[in-house]
C-alpha cells in the first residue's frame, strides 16, 4: 500500500468533520492525489485500519527522537494553516508557553509511559487523549501502544480534535 492509499484510509476513518480539519491542512496536489485513492475505496476492513493506524504510530515514535525542526517551523505551519493575520495571535501565545509549562504536566512527563498507561487505562478515552498531548511524542507513542486497537483509534481521533484546554489544578 502506497502512502496516498495509507493517507486515505487514516482520513476516511475519521469522522467527516475530523476528517475536513485535516484536509484543510493538505496542499491541493496532495488533495487530489489522496482523493483519487479515498474515490476508489469503497470498505476498509478493520484490520487495514488497525495495521495503517498502528504503521502511523511506529513512525510517529520513531520520528519522536530524531525528527529536526528549523527554527521557522512552527511559524511556517501555523502560517500555512491559519494565513498571516491568523496565525499572529496564535505565535505569539506559543513563543510565550514554552517557557511556561504548567508543572503538573512536566510531572507527567517525568512518568513511566507504560505505568501512566496503567494508571489510565480505565479512563475516557478524551481524558487519555488530552494526557497524551502533553507528553512528549516517544512517551506518547508508548502509551497509546499499550491500549487495545480500538482504543487507540478513538484516542487518535480524540486528539486530533483537541481543541485547547486550560490546565489549571
Amino acid at each position: 500500500m502506497i502512502n496516498e492509499e495509507k493517507a486515505a484510509v487514516m482520513i476516511l476513518s475519521l469522522d467527516e468533520d475530523m476528517a475536513a480539519e485535516v484536509m484543510k491542512n493538505l496542499r491541493p496536489a496532495e488533495i487530489k492525489r489522496i482523493g483519487r485513492y479515498m474515490n476508489r475505496i469503497t470498505t476498509i476492513p478493520s484490520e487495514m485500519i488497525h495495521s495503517v493506524a498502528k504503521e502511523f504510530i511506529v513512525m510517529a515514535k520513531e520520528k519522536g527522537g530524531s525528527l529536526s525542526v528549523r527554527d521557522d517551523m512552527t511559524k511556517s505551519i501555523v502560517t500555512k494553516a491559519l494565513g498571516e493575520k491568523g496565525a499572529q495571535d496564535i505565535l505569539a501565545e506559543v513563543a510565550n508557553s514554552k517557557s511556561s509549562d504548567n508543572p503538573i504536566t512536566e510531572k507527567l512527563r517525568d512518568i513511566d509511559p507504560k505505568l501512566l498507561m496503567e494508571f489510565t487505562k480505565t479512563e475516557h478515552p478524551q481524558t487519555i487523549a488530552l494526557i497524551l498531548a502533553h507528553l512528549s511524542p516517544d512517551q506518547a507513542a508508548v502509551m497509546l501502544e499499550g491500549f487495545t486497537n480500538p482504543m487507540q483509534i478513538e484516542i487518535t481521533k480524540r486528539m486530533a480534535t483537541l481543541k485547547s484546554v486550560p490546565m489549571s489544578f
